[in-house]
């Protein structure tokens, strides 16, 4: 099997360059430069294997800060995404090295299911899409429009059992089929605000992980995630199935934690994966909260521009909690 920097070597040799024996200089693929400023350092370890380096002298390219890989290094979102841009698949890299994630000094490689069993709902939901122009499922149509009225086209996503009235019951999904349900406390202030029942190592929008855009947004809440066509992690931290499947995906993940004690799980992470995390403006508990003052389409360019403009990095996320607090 190619190690990671054969496969960058291989791939190159379909695209335009010039060898200059411990480099390659070639047209950026990342910011349309039409004058060698891209290249590549091939280094060495002691025990004689190869890495590489990657730099771009273009003043602001994704590249002008380097990126690159070593042996018995893990696989960054950028090495992933410049394999991509000189026309390589992401998950030929995966398997030249699957990525290892550390838990309690202990290196385990993680499954990710690629498949998951349907699960059969109770009998006594039924869709709310049927049913709600009955007075009585009233307050659960005013729930979603609160919270945010688009989520009137996702009706069929909603279901509302007599048995438990209090509750609007959201179905999780994988490639269309069932695997899972939460069920959110709307009226009265008894009981558990949340239950849920869903297949195991399944995560809400797990299955947005086999597309192509560049980003997929992670955050705890699946009502937020179904908006944001995200990934909901269903709490404070990012569970190791969960990472290992985002760190598998070609997508490049945008943590958004709730600006709330706990947030520091989803800062290690981003931390140690050189991920994106956005934290929202102080006077805003989540997301979602920022989403319904600034819109959603609003809310996805700005957290996209400040990833693109390099400003949604943990230290930017520390510096924010260090002003301002939780």
């Amino acid at each position: 099997m190619e190690s990671v920097t054969e496969l960058f070597r291989s791939l190159l040799q379909n695209v335009p360059h010039a060898d200059r024996g411990d480099r390659v200089i070639l047209n950026c693929p990342a910011c349309g430069d039409t004058r060698k400023r891209g290249g590549f350092l091939w280094t060495q370890s002691p025990d004689g294997l190869q890495g590489f380096r990657y730099h771009c002298f273009n003043a602001g390219c994704e590249f002008e800060r380097a990126t690159g890989w070593e042996p018995g290094s893990k696989i960054g979102f950028r090495v992933r995404h410049l394999y991509e841009l000189l026309g390589g698949n992401p998950v030929d890299l995966i398997k030249a090295q699957p990525i290892v994630t550390d838990h309690s000094h202990k290196k385990q490689q993680i499954f990710v299911p690629t498949a998951f069993p349907e699960m059969t709902l109770p009998s006594h939901f039924v869709p709310l899409i049927d049913v709600y122009e009955d007075p009585k499922y009233e307050p659960h149509i005013q729930y979603l429009m609160d919270r945010y009225p688009v989520f009137i086209d996702y009706l069929h996503r909603f279901w509302v059992s007599d048995k438990m009235l209090d509750r609007i019951i959201l179905d999780y999904r994988y490639d269309g089929k069932i695997t899972g349900w939460l069920g959110r406390k709307i009226v009265g202030n008894d009981g558990a605000r949340f239950l849920t029942r869903k297949v195991k190592n399944f995560f809400p929008g797990m299955d947005l992980l086999k597309l192509s855009p560049k980003y997929v947004m992670v955050m705890e809440s699946p009502f937020d995630a179904l908006l944001l066509r995200g990934v909901a992690s269903m709490g404070s931290s990012i569970p190791p199935v969960l990472e290992q499947a985002l760190a598998n995906s070609s997508r490049i993940p945008i943590l958004l934690p709730d600006r709330a004690k706990g947030i520091e799980a989803y800062m290690k992470v981003a931390q140690n994966r050189k991920w994106p995390i956005w934290v929202p403006p102080k006077g805003y508990k989540d997301v979602g909260d920022y989403l319904r003052d600034r819109g959603l389409l609003n809310t996805i360019m700005e957290i996209v521009d400040a990833v693109e403009a390099g400003k949604a990095t943990h230290i930017h996320a520390k510096m924010e909690l260090r002003i301002h607090g939780l």
